[in-house]
């Protein structure tokens, strides 16, 4: 089931949204990630993993953080904390696809590819023969020193059934 999670500022403000899932099999993290989209699908990018035995995987679906409060450190928090707490769960690698949203393709990827390299995740090579240009990465937990502890958590999270008539899906933002 995937998470919905809340991103606070400081004055624990609702400033952001986002959605991941921790994944226990291969058909959690197809019926819950785009990775059977791209060639190969998961068989061929495992090879790149830093170990063998990497499941669970939390699957990072989506995150956003309002216009008003980027570019001053949330949505990194935001990104350790979430990592955080599915290392908490025993993940034990996160898998993350890219997104674009409100910025030219090039750049966009560019800054985003530069961020979250910063934050740990590292881009998966794709398959010789995908045209896909959207990065993969992932995000190795095994020696990861969990960052939250050193201040309060900025993240609410909470675990909804999407199809539930009176919660329904977070909007599509990123």
């Amino acid at each position: 089931m995937e998470n919905f999670i809340t991103i606070l500022n400081s004055q624990r403000q609702k400033v952001g949204d986002a959605k991941a899932v921790l994944c226990g099999s291969l058909q959690d993290l197809t019926e819950n990630f785009v990775i059977h989209d791209f060639m190969g699908g998961l068989d061929y990018y495992e090879s790149q993993f830093p170990q063998a035995d990497y499941w669970p995987i939390f699957a990072f679906n989506d995150i956003w953080i309002e216009s008003p409060h980027r570019r001053a450190g949330i949505g990194s928090r935001a990104f350790n904390e979430i990592a955080d707490h599915y290392q908490e769960l025993g993940a034990r690698l996160g898998l993350l696809r890219m997104g674009t949203q409100g910025d030219p393709f090039e750049e966009g990827i560019a800054w985003r590819t530069r961020m979250y390299s910063k934050l740990g995740w590292i881009t998966l090579q794709h398959h010789p023969d995908e045209l896909a240009t959207i990065p993969l990465m992932y995000l190795p937990m095994k020696h990861r020193t969990l960052t939250s502890a050193k201040h309060s958590r900025l993240i609410e999270v909470l675990e909804r059934d999407p199809s539930d008539p009176l919660i329904g899906p977070l909007p599509e933002n990123s």
